[in-house]
């Protein structure tokens, strides 16, 4: 009898009690809207776009690398010094982009038909006035890549250390958020 007294007063305790009450207090600090922070401090984003032309280059094993490079005036030495530079891209799936979400650079993908045993190697160059962008991709793959190549967009973000601090988190919090959790963070558009 002694024990279900104490029970009963948990139940109606618990019961007494709404969902706000009872939630676990947040551990991250509030983050300002991106509207809210000094235009300082807000990132530079381009628009989704295709890169314009792909140069070409074979290595001795017989992959090939394709590169394309965009001028960003944004871009300073001390933004790609001490910045954060995010790439993402869409159409890497060459064989069905309908089930692909945007992914941050750099990473591998491997072939949905098994063509080759190596993945495409997807690479971004950072350098003051410019971002490149690459993938090397086996040489089972080449023809393609050579005909999905016109399916690919870019997207760059590009936030100063003073963005960075702004966000409440760190800059490898922000380069390991998916496109859509970075894009819900900073108030941009997807």
């Amino acid at each position: 009898m002694k024990r279900l007294y104490p029970g009963f007063a948990l139940i109606v305790l618990f019961a007494s009690c709404s969902k706000k009450e009872i939630a676990a207090p947040q551990t991250s600090p509030a983050v300002a809207a991106i509207s809210q922070i000094a235009a300082t401090a807000r990132p530079v984003v381009t628009t989704w776009e295709r890169p314009m032309e792909w140069s070409r280059t074979t290595a001795p094993d017989g992959s090939t690398r394709y590169s394309s490079e965009r001028t960003v005036p944004a871009l300073s030495p001390e933004l790609a010094e001490n910045g954060l530079v995010l790439t993402f891209v869409t159409g890497y799936n060459l064989e069905t982009p309908a089930l692909e979400k945007p992914m941050g650079l750099p990473f591998q993908f491997y072939s949905l038909s098994g063509r080759s045993d190596r993945p495409l190697l997807w690479e971004q160059g950072i350098r003051p006035g410019a971002l490149s962008l690459s993938v090397t991709v086996p040489a089972a793959d080449a023809g393609q890549f050579e005909s999905g190549s016109s399916r690919i967009q870019v997207r760059h973000i590009l936030l100063s250390p003073t963005a960075i601090a702004a966000t409440g988190r760190t800059a490898e919090e922000l380069r390991n958020l998916s496109f859509r959790d970075l894009a819900a963070l900073l108030g941009i558009a997807r």
